[in-house]
């Protein structure tokens, strides 16, 4: 994760020399207490974390997060790192994390998720094939067919030719298919 870098200087809203009992804050009159004086040089030290704690709820909404927190926030709801989604369809994703699973194993689940990664138009089709056992240990067998996904996108020329696009593609495909659903995936440059 990248880090946040050098913050200048910042006043803080929490001064620790206010927290100190009176006693300890009187001074000759015209000269500042030690711990004053003291407790000002720690407030530098503080203001950083103040601030962020007083931002907390930016960091947690998908909207406002910094950047170099998706990653984290992207975890958080399953969807590991190496995936390569854009920034926006990151955020988009984490939002709408909670629906996606709600439809997940679906074909419109299917196609919201292809749809963020992608970044362009999704069609889904599924023979409606399915496997059937009448009893725990009996063996599988399929309807009329093995079930079948069919997954096509359409993209720039430039990402339907990176094939670093394409594995990703693959691999959010995959992940989100059943094991024994055949799927197929075709990508149009358009």
């Amino acid at each position: 994760m990248a880090g946040r870098g050098r913050l200048d200087p910042a006043p803080t809203p929490h001064r620790l020399a206010d927290a100190l009992p009176a006693v300890l804050r009187d001074a000759p009159p015209g000269e500042p207490a030690f711990l004053d004086r003291f407790c000002g040089g720690l407030d530098g030290v503080f203001a950083p974390i103040f601030t962020t704690l007083d931002a907390l709820e930016a960091y947690v909404d998908p909207r406002l997060t910094p950047s170099d927190f998706l990653p984290w926030m992207r975890g958080w709801v399953g969807l590991a790192a190496e995936v390569g989604l854009s920034e926006r369809s990151s955020r988009t994703f984490v939002r709408e994390a909670a629906e996606l699973y709600r439809w997940q194993g679906t074909a419109r689940g299917l196609r919201r998720l292809v749809e963020l990664y992608a970044e362009g138009p999704v069609e889904v089709s599924d023979n409606g094939g399915s496997l059937v056992a009448g009893q725990p240990d009996a063996e599988v067998v399929f309807d009329d067919e093995p079930p079948r996904v069919l997954v096509r996108v359409r993209v720039a020329p430039d990402r339907a030719a990176d094939p670093h696009f394409l594995r990703g593609l693959r691999a959010v495909v995959v992940a989100a298919v059943p094991a024994h659903v055949v799927t197929s995936v075709e990508v149009q440059a358009s």
